[in-house]
């Protein structure tokens, strides 16, 4: 005998109505079925959620339902792009606020009161996402910065900026490892050597061909650079030799 009580609220005949759509839902092609499936679970999901949706609100119930599904698969991409290394992690986490910030900025009143554990608790899986991406973001921009070409001294101020923001964020995070700290610092004192070594270069070139006074006078320029470059990146420490 089928006890009267049931854990989902549903009565038995709504039971017995859904075990036979489902049986037969599990015999037809997978396509077929699984858009079956989806007509059978969307008035489903509205019943165990206790809703009887007036038709004049069903329009914005089911557009409401739709900008959360937007929002749960944002919240799967991003989570997909961590786990793959992604290095928009910086873009993909604004991007996730602001959906999540704005899914229900303009849901029905008593649409917003239906869906409010739904909204919240999406809310507070985005936001949690987008930290973890936002701390990948950084993560992944130090360690390119430690390998990537430099092309021009301009690009020099850029890097060590961007990896002292990387640096600062992540320690506020106390996601700063003593490995990504040091890779930092490799980045760092790449790109301020970027300027000096284009001038020792130069006077190697200089020297081979036999003029060893423009050699010296670049290697002069070489270690005034490097003294310069060194003091603004690393306020306090005396810059190396050339």
């Amino acid at each position: 005998m089928f006890a009267q009580h049931t854990y989902s609220g549903l009565p038995k005949e709504r039971l017995l109505e859904l075990w036979k759509s489902f049986r037969n839902i599990g015999a037809l092609p997978e396509d077929q079925g699984i858009r079956a499936l989806d007509e059978v679970l969307g008035p489903l999901r509205r019943e165990l959620d206790g809703t009887d949706i007036p038709e004049e609100m069903r329009w914005s119930y089911e557009r409401a339902v739709q900008s959360l599904e937007r929002l749960r698969e944002q919240i799967d991409r991003v989570k997909a792009g961590i786990l793959s290394g992604n290095r928009q992690g910086l873009w993909d986490s604004q991007g996730l606020r602001q959906l999540a910030q704005g899914v229900d900025d303009f849901l029905d009143p008593r649409v917003k009161a239906i869906l409010l554990t739904d909204v919240q608790n999406l809310q507070e899986e985005a936001n949690r996402v987008a930290d973890e991406a936002e701390i990948a973001g950084h993560i992944s921009g130090i360690r390119e910065a430690a390998s990537q070409i430099i092309h021009n001294s301009s690009s020099v101020r850029s890097i060590v900026a961007s990896v002292d923001e990387s640096i600062a964020f992540l320690r506020s995070k106390s996601k700063l490892s003593p490995d990504m700290e040091k890779a930092a610092r490799q980045a760092k004192e790449r790109a301020v050597r970027y300027r000096a070594q284009k001038k020792v270069d130069e006077a190697a070139v200089a020297e081979a061909g036999g003029n060893p006074k423009k050699a010296e006078k670049l290697r002069n320029e070489a270690r005034v650079l490097l003294s310069q470059d060194w003091c603004q990146s690393f306020p306090g420490e005396p810059a190396p030799t050339v």
